[in-house]
Parts: C-alpha cells; sequence; structure tokens
C-alpha cells in the first residue's frame, strides 16, 4: 500500500502536528507499507504533492494529513493562503485514495469533492477541531 503523509511541523522540534506524525510512524515501522511518502512543511506544496500522486498511476494510496484546514483546502499554515489540496483546483487528484485529516473544516467542501471524484473514504472533520 502507498502512504502519503502530509504534515505541518513547526521546524523546530516538536509541535502537536509532529506528535501525531511520530504515532504514525511508530506504527508503520511495524507494519511496513509499499511505499511512504513524507511531505514537511519545507516541501509540502500543491505541485509535489500531485507529482507524487500522478507518479502512483491510479494506484489505490493512503492520504494522511496532520495539518491546518478550511472548508475548500489542507493548508501549509494557520492562516491557511498557502494550501496543497484545495477544491477544486486539485481535488480530483485524490479519486481512488483514502484520506484521514486532522484538520479543521477539510470535511465540508472538500470533503464532498474528493468523494465525488472517486476518493474511497474521507475520515476528517467539518468543523473546528481543537486540542
Amino acid at each position: 500500500m502507498n502512504i502519503l503523509l502530509a504534515y505541518e511541523d513547526d521546524n523546530k522540534g516538536h509541535n502537536f502536528f509532529s506528535g501525531l506524525t511520530d504515532d504514525l510512524l511508530s506504527f508503520l515501522k511495524i507494519n511496513k507499507p509499499a511505499t511512504l511518502q513524507i511531505f514537511t512543511k519545507a516541501n509540502l506544496t500543491k505541485e509535489n504533492v500531485e507529482e507524487y500522486i500522478s507518479s502512483l498511476n491510479g494506484d489505490t494510496f493512503i492520504f494522511v494529513a496532520y495539518s491546518h484546514g478550511e472548508t475548500d483546502r489542507l493548508c501549509v499554515n494557520n492562516a491557511c493562503y498557502e494550501y496543497y489540496a484545495k477544491h477544486p483546483d486539485n481535488s480530483y487528484f485524490f479519486s481512488n485514495s483514502v484520506i484521514y485529516t486532522f484538520s479543521c473544516k477539510t470535511g465540508d467542501k472538500f470533503a464532498e469533492r474528493v468523494v465525488s471524484n472517486g476518493c474511497k473514504c474521507f475520515i476528517g472533520y467539518d468543523d473546528f477541531c481543537l486540542v
């Protein structure tokens, strides 16, 4: 199975999203996926995400996003002016995927669009998720 992990780290060590990522990576050490691609704040761009998904040639993949979000996008920062996935810009790239997000509001328009474009399952939040 192909797994794409996108998370917003603070580039200073540890934050909430880094903690979630550490837990997932511990699990994956035991249950090794076919491929694991990790994008952090340094390389988490719309272009890089699209390029990686395109390289899968239509294979099913799991997409895990630990980052900020808005109703129509997954963001690189909490101001949400930089995004790496957005409805309608590139939501079609997520066809044939299973998506889990820990991000605010992406269970709204973004989820609707990726599911209508062939996403097998979307798990996320349609409101704020506070910790």
